[in-house]
């Protein structure tokens, strides 16, 4: 009976490493220091995006790569992290899109920046917070925006869109959707016109 209870936790064990199996990770974490009214913008072949918008002056990135197996991409991922006064940018090159690590990015700018845009292929944008203009663009991925923007501009291929406005409308929402549901709730009091 003993024996069985050994060979049954040993099989266990053997499934659990071969459905698991190891997992590697890469975590890159940058920050910069921005003019209250500068820029950002990430441009990235895959990989999904979470940005909040935070006080303060500061941009906040982290990229978290993940892998069943160790590769080149994975230990030197080809992202490129280009920062001034006025403007970050972030790109990430075709290495990425020939490797199969899944790609998070994670980011906090400041409230105050007058302008954000978001590019993934192959990944979802989820945005939460207070932002002035914004523009979105996805091909094979949903996004999820909850908070308030002076103008916006979304523009999405195979992907669902939700919008949910916490304050009045302040500026104009353009969101452009093939093969996608959209779906916008906007704060009581908010004049709006629809185009199809």
């Amino acid at each position: 009976m003993n024996s069985r209870i050994v060979v049954l936790l040993v099989i266990m064990f053997c499934l659990t490493f071969l459905v698991y199996g190891d997992r590697y990770e890469n975590n890159i974490k940058r920050s910069f220091t921005i003019n209250p009214h500068g820029t950002f913008q990430l441009s990235t072949q895959r990989g999904d995006i979470e940005i909040d918008a935070v006080k303060g002056n500061e941009i906040t990135i982290e990229v978290l790569l993940k892998s069943d197996k160790k590769n080149q991409e994975l230990d030197n991922p080809d992202i490129l992290f280009n920062a001034g006064s006025n403007s970050v940018t972030v790109t990430t090159g075709k290495g990425l899109t020939r490797t199969s690590a899944s790609v998070e990015f994670t980011i906090k700018i400041p409230q105050s920046l007058a302008a954000c845009s978001l590019f993934t292929m192959n990944g979802d944008v989820e945005m939460q917070g207070d932002f002035n203009k914004i523009e979105i663009k996805t091909y094979n991925g949903d996004i999820d925006f909850s908070g308030s923007m002076t103008d916006c501009f979304i523009d999405s291929i195979n992907g669902d869109i939700s919008t949910k406005l916490r304050k009045v409308l302040a500026g104009n929402v353009k969101i452009k959707t093939v093969n996608g549901d959209v779906k916008i709730s906007l704060k009581e009091g908010s004049g709006f016109s629809i185009q199809l």
